[in-house]
């Protein structure tokens, strides 16, 4: 649910700037109603086609071995996903969660409450037919305007002008109101996010446009139209948000009337904008993704490769004999970097050590790493199994090279202060499934 909002957020966010900063003054308004509508839906179609890839994958595997784990990690990631949310929710930020919630109910119901106060209205008009479109004469009203497929006009009017009818059909053959519906779920939705209440007034006014453009391409006088609605924009509109007011908004829409039609080749950039938008929010769920995975499958491909691994593959021995160790100078975390003078992450632990102490494997594996850096001056890297490597920098002599398998306890360097450093000693990491850990877990300082 939370990757599904940010997505939301991201979709309508993007394509309300890009509509306002390059589409707006177009004039190509069918295209443009379905540019907003695919900044609403696309979200959701993301979020469902990675769901569904990410259960195609689980399918993929031949091993039994291997689909037996990959089934145990999915069904524990999922719950622990679930339940780290919940508790990062309810436990830290709760009154959060619950503001969200309520709002949104407030939404729901006000909505509903002028959706039932408009049918109860409805309930007691007068019902005529012109051609094929349904008209109710409602008492209360003062300005004319659709819901669904019926036109609502003032219970006094005599008759109902042309343009005013061929307005509102077209909001009803092209079922305009599915498009305010979609909106307002969204408002719902992200009503947190003021950027969503602007994309509301350009779907709405977008319509408006199409409605518009259809009339004067009936061969409805400029003019003329534009003095109907300055006169029907002086009554109340009926407040509820499924309805499509005949003169409102107003402003937009008579220069819009008056404004050329756009050229052809500006049609390009509604083009170009979709494919970019979708790849992005692909792009964007998927390392969301990708990273949110990896922070909850960590612990737990940690324990099951755990009980694979051989005793020997953990990284558990000390790289430098105890009677030569002298101290750990630094730990792993943040620390104020002894050369550059700012704080930084300490990714390893330095060991205090003479010049030329030999360095030791600290499990079986195979170096991957056997060279001379400008920063880490002579150092290796072993590769011990899928779950560890080891690191070890700054050394004086390489004792091995790449492509070599070494044992737990075999020499593979010595001490030395190549590279960036300030006085002898060893810099050493220990790194779980590409990420590194704090090495003092698993080191035997006793």
């Amino acid at each position: 649910m939370i990757r599904l909002l940010f997505l939301l957020v991201i979709s309508t966010s993007l394509c309300y700037l890009y509509y306002a900063l390059v589409l707006k003054r177009n004039t190509f308004f069918q295209s443009k109603r379905f540019f907003l509508l695919a900044g609403l839906i696309a979200p959701f179609v993301v979020f469902a086609f990675s769901r569904v890839s990410n259960f195609q994958e689980s399918e993929t595997f031949s091993e039994p071995l291997a689909l037996a784990n990959t089934v145990t990690a999915e069904t524990m990631v999922s719950l622990e996903a679930v339940q780290t949310q919940m508790e990062a929710v309810s436990g830290n930020h709760p009154y959060l969660l619950y503001g969200y919630v309520l709002v949104a109910w407030v939404l729901i119901l006000t909505r509903l409450g002028s959706f039932f106060r408009l049918l109860r209205m409805l309930k007691n008009a007068e019902y005529s037919a012109v051609s094929d479109t349904r008209i109710l004469r409602v008492q209360g009203i003062s300005t004319p305007f659709s819901i669904i497929n019926r036109i609502c006009i003032p219970e006094d009017w005599d008759e109902v002008p042309t343009a005013i009818l061929l307005h509102e059909k077209v909001h009803i053959k092209q079922w305009h109101w599915l498009d305010i519906l979609v909106t307002e779920l969204m408002v719902i939705l992200l009503w947190w996010n003021p950027l969503i209440y602007l994309y509301r007034n350009a779907v709405r006014l977008n319509l408006e446009y199409l409605a518009d453009k259809a009339v004067i391409e009936c061969g409805e006088n400029r003019v003329a139209y534009q003095s109907l609605l300055w006169s029907s924009a002086l009554g109340q509109p009926v407040n509820s948000f499924i309805v499509t007011h005949f003169s409102t908004p107003l402003k937009d829409r008579i220069k819009m009337i008056q404004q050329h039609k756009s050229s052809n080749w500006k049609r390009v950039f509604l083009i170009a904008i979709i494919p970019l938008s979708f790849l992005l929010m692909a792009f964007s769920a998927e390392n969301g993704l990708s990273k949110s995975l990896m922070r909850e499958v960590r612990p737990i491909a940690i324990g099951l490769s755990d009980q694979l691994v051989l005793e020997n593959n953990i990284p558990n021995a000390m790289p430098i004999r105890k009677e030569e160790l002298i101290k750990i100078t630094s730990n792993y975390g943040m620390r104020l970097h002894p050369i550059l003078k700012v704080k930084k992450q300490h990714n390893g632990v330095d060991i205090l050590a003479k010049a030329g102490t030999p360095v030791y494997a600290t499990a079986d594996g195979e170096v991957e790493t056997s060279e001379i850096h400008k920063l880490k001056g002579k150092y290796v890297v072993i590769n011990h199994s899928e779950l560890h490597t080891t690191t070890y920098h700054h050394l004086s002599k390489l004792a091995v090279d790449a492509g070599e398998e070494v044992k737990q306890g075999q020499l593979i360097g010595y001490v030395g202060t190549t590279g960036e450093s300030t006085g002898p000693h060893l810099h050493y990491e220990i790194h779980e499934m590409g990420e590194p850990v704090d090495p003092l877990k698993y080191l035997k300082l006793e």
